[in-house]
Parts: C-alpha cells; structure tokens; sequence
C-alpha cells in the first residue's frame, strides 16, 4: 500500500537525518562547535521555502489553537526536564528539584483540565476510548525514548570513553542508519500479513537483546565486530516498529480522527524521547558520581574516574533495555489486525484522494482478497 510505503519513506528519513546530523555535526565541530548550530538557519531557510512554495494548501475547517493546553504541556515538560537534570548534581531533595517536581504535577493536572473542557484540545480524550489504540500511544512513547535515548548514549559512549572524535562517532553510525532502512522496508512489506502486535514484539525483542549485549560492552572493545553488531541489531528492530506503531495509531479511525490521530501519534513519539533521555541521563550522572565518577571534561579524569564513565554509560543501557521490555509489554495490548491495518490504510488514501467527505463519518472497507 501507498500509506506502508509513505511511513517507511518517513522513518527512514527521520533515521537518515539523525545519523546524517551526527557526520555533519562532527564535521563542523572540527571548525568550530558553534557551526553545530549556526547550521540549523540555512536548514530552517530551506525547510520554510518549501512549505511555502510546494506544499498545497487544504480545505478543511481551519480550527482555534488549544493555546492554554500548549502552554501548560509545555510548562509541565519543561519542569519535568529540570527535574532529572537538576536532581543528580543538586541532589534530589534539593528545594529546586523538589519544586519543580511540585510544578510539574500541578501543570499536568491543570493540562489534564482544560483539556476536557477545550473546544478544540489538543489531546481529544475520545481517542482513547478504544484500548488497543492507547496501548499503541504508550508503545510510542517508550519507543520514542528508545530510540533517542539509544542513538544519545552509545554516541556519547564512543567519543567519551572510546576516544572518538565527533566526526568518527557520525561515521562509525552509518550501519546504523542501514539496518534502520532495512527494517523500515520490511515491515512495509510485512504490516498487510503479521498482526502487528508480533512484529513489535518480535523485534522489540532484538533490540532488548542489543541493549543487553551493550551494557556488558566496555572502552577496549573494537569497532568490528563488537559496536557494529549493537547499532545493527538494535537499528534493524528500532526501523521496524518505527513504521508499524505509526500505522497501529490510525488503525480502526474514521475520515474524521485520521488528521487529530496522526498529530497525536507523532507528539507522544516526540515527547517520549526527550522525556525519557533525561531520565536515563539522570541515571546514567548518579551511576558515575556512585562509583566515584565526576562530570568534569574527560579529558581531565583520572583511569579510575573514567572507568566509573564507561560503567555509567553501560548501565544506562540496561534501563534503556528496560523500557524495550516495556514497549513489548505495550504491545500485547494492541488488538487490531492486519485486516485493519489495510482498513485505515485505505480510507486514508480514499480521504486524502476526496473520495470521502470529512464531514460523513462512514466505514469504508479494502478491497476483498482475490
């Protein structure tokens, strides 16, 4: 189907970019770190002219912002932030931490309100209703947080405690890149046929085992093949149920819900990420410091104190191997079918060809086999 061929495409866009980012990163760091992000300007020039000059424009109903429910998401994420990144320098009974910890439970209880009372929420509380579909939104946070999480600590890993130069650590992820491709191809092909519940579990299970593999890693292994069987291992099931969780979210929905549904899809996926990043970094600071550890430059530590690094790195991985556990945990939760797979696949494509009125919820059924 056109829509599984969009998702991967989009996956292995998203995959690129990040591994692309890193070589370009690296390459600019050489020069100067500022570069890394003077270069985001061109980038933003390129990405508004675009929009500007090929993207069509819609007729849909254009909608008032949820400008109360933004703000205070993003009052509570920002709390939730300094929270974990404050708490293991300051320590955790800090009067800072434990206020913004206070912030964040009073911000998201306040989003959580206006939300139901929004004319136009952000999060309509509707689409959980169906218990498959918020099994599928929590897999997407957590697999968020698996893949930005992963890609952050084994890149540090590599220039911290392997010696990497910044430009070597982008270079040495390529692998990475293509086994995410490859699994994002595959289960394009695959998401028509296998429950989607068994593919997520089935390669969350491979990444689980490359998390397990990298926490017994340390700074004397070599490139190959030690690193690259984790980057591979752990790319190929990432690219996997980067393309079927997407595809569980619009399972089962309407003409109507398809816009708001993809919106959230993508927002619990992105919020997931950095939310569960600084965590594991809170983890990964409190692991070092334990074992006698600083957060000085590297350059500075003594053996002993790079050595607690290395182990602090490699334990945070074990937690990242953690939350793989939970994405499959997740997933036995998501009851659709193949069948609906190709269902909402169909209606999409239906909808966005204006075979359907957004305005006429109706069920639209695929094409019978043979």
């Amino acid at each position: 189907h056109a829509r599984n061929r969009a998702f991967a495409v989009s996956a292995a866009m998203q995959a690129s970019g990040s591994v692309l980012g890193l070589v370009l990163g690296g390459a600019l760091t050489v020069v100067s770190w500022r570069l890394a992000f003077l270069i985001n300007v061109p980038i933003g020039i390129v990405i508004v002219w675009i929009a500007v000059t090929r993207l069509a424009e819609t007729t849909h109903e254009r909608l008032k912002l949820d400008v109360t429910g933004a703000l205070l998401a993003t009052a509570a994420c920002t709390s939730a932030v300094l929270v974990f990144t404050q708490g293991p320098p300051r320590g955790w009974i800090d009067p800072w931490v434990i206020s913004a910890a206070v912030a964040t439970v009073v911000f998201l209880a306040a989003f959580l309100i206006v939300e139901r009372t929004a004319e136009h929420p952000i999060i309509p509380f509707s689409v959980f209703d169906n218990r498959s579909r918020v099994a599928t939104f929590l897999s997407l946070f957590m697999a968020g947080g698996v893949m930005l999480t992963a890609t952050v600590i084994i890149g540090l890993y590599v220039q911290d405690v392997m010696g990497y130069s910044a430009l070597r650590a982008g270079v040495a992820f390529l692998p990475f890149a293509g086994a995410f491709g490859l699994g994002t191809v595959l289960a394009a092909r695959a998401a028509p046929f296998i429950a989607p519940r068994w593919l997520i579990i089935g390669c969350g299970t491979l990444v689980l085992a490359a998390m397990l593999y990298g926490s017994t890693l340390d700074r004397s292994i070599s490139y190959f093949p030690d690193f690259v069987a984790l980057i591979v291992v752990g790319g190929f099931g990432i690219g996997v149920i980067s393309v079927i969780l997407p595809l569980c979210a619009v399972a089962d929905v309407g003409p109507r819900e398809i816009g708001p549904v993809s919106a959230i899809q993508l927002m619990v996926y992105n919020l997931g990420g950095p939310l569960v990043l600084v965590v594991i970094q809170a983890v990964q600071t409190s692991r070092t410091l334990y074992l006698g550890g600083t957060t000085g430059p590297v350059a500075d530590m003594t053996p002993g104190q790079l050595d607690a690094l290395d182990a602090g790195y490699t334990y945070s991985l074990l937690w990242v191997a953690g939350v793989a556990v939970v994405v499959g945990a997740a997933a036995l939760g998501i009851g659709f079918s193949a069948r609906q797979i190709a269902a909402a696949q169909h209606t999409r494509e239906a909808f966005e060809a204006g075979e359907l009125d957004s305005s006429e919820p109706q069920e639209l059924h695929p094409p019978r086999d043979g």
